[in-house]
């Protein structure tokens, strides 16, 4: 199949899923169920269109590096150590920033900085310094 036509058949399988689900809550009068269910059925709208498909694609390769880099960084703490001192000017300024953002209560910001923080002392891969 092409990608296309494999992008409509998965399209139709989540889409025809997620309708079910939505049916099931209101069959049940449970509006968790429902709100689930139309969450699924948005995210099956996915599959359809090339932009959110690219947006899948960087997920999957997001979750990839978490399973590898980040997984072998956490299992060597003189990485970990080698990123917070080649890090060191970055965190400390994403450090005051997190004060600020924690001061004025700007937590788009406190966000931010925080996947930045996370970036900086885990995902940045310094292993080839132990070689």
């Amino acid at each position: 199949m092409t990608r296309c036509e494999q992008n409509i058949t998965d399209f139709y399988i989540e889409f025809k899923s997620a309708t079910a689900f939505v049916q099931k809550g209101i069959d049940l009068r449970d509006f968790s169920i429902q709100r689930e269910g139309i969450f699924r059925v948005a995210d099956s709208w996915m599959r359809i269109t090339n932009m959110t498909w690219q947006c899948y694609q960087i997920e999957k390769v997001a979750e990839y590096t978490l399973d590898t880099v980040v997984r072998g960084n956490l299992n060597n703490p003189l990485v970990i150590l080698a990123n917070c001192v080649g890090e060191s000017f970055y965190i400390t300024s994403a450090l005051v920033a997190q004060f600020a953002n924690w001061n004025y209560e700007d937590w788009f910001s406190f966000s931010y900085y925080m996947g930045e923080l996370f970036y900086r002392v885990f995902v940045i891969d310094r292993s080839y310094f132990f070689e």
